[in-house]
């Protein structure tokens, strides 16, 4: 099993997610469909949102991709060299459990630290989604205030924000 990250601008990954789009690369079509289908159903706005992330210069798409197929993905947005924001992690179903995610995760923020990025990492995770809440805690992350303000993309979200402010855990 190979793994690859593949790295793109908001630009090229943000029609994918649009509801009326519908043609898609072979490689990530069943994560996208699945990603946007979990949007929808909590009556979030994709495309407001795709506005919201549109506004910053550093905004990254990263994805997972096993066997050259995406299986997980999330958006990095770096506002200065001491503040970053991850959203939109997501990992196709068949792919949870397996610590896939955690170590994408792990191997993008070590690479930022590595290259002498001393910042801090922000994000926001569900309350309900307590396996996602256990992987970042595993990473280092703490829950606290992440000192970025992001408008919510839909009215059912209850979240939890977590930073991290020290090197990765290992």
């Amino acid at each position: 099993m190979e793994n690859k990250i593949r790295v793109m601008k908001i630009e090229k990954a943000e029609p994918m997610y649009s509801p009326k789009y519908n043609e898609f690369e072979s490689y990530n079509k069943k994560l996208v469909l699945e990603d946007r289908e979990h949007w929808l159903s909590k009556k979030a706005d994709i495309e407001a949102n795709f506005d919201i992330l549109r506004k910053f210069r550093n905004t990254r798409f990263f994805e997972l991709l096993v066997d050259d197929e995406a299986v997980s993905h999330f958006v990095l947005q770096t506002f200065n060299m001491q503040r970053s924001y991850i959203s939109w992690v997501y990992t196709r179903k068949d792919y949870r459990g397996r610590k896939l995610t955690q170590n994408f995760l792990y191997r993008v923020i070590n690479a930022f630290q590595e290259k002498g990025y001393t910042g801090s990492f922000g994000l926001r995770v569900e309350k309900t989604n307590l396996a996602m809440c256990r992987l970042i805690e595993n990473l280092g992350f703490e829950k606290g205030e992440t000192g970025i303000s992001v408008e919510k993309i839909s009215d059912e979200q209850d979240e939890q924000e977590y930073v991290l402010t020290k090197p990765l855990r290992g």
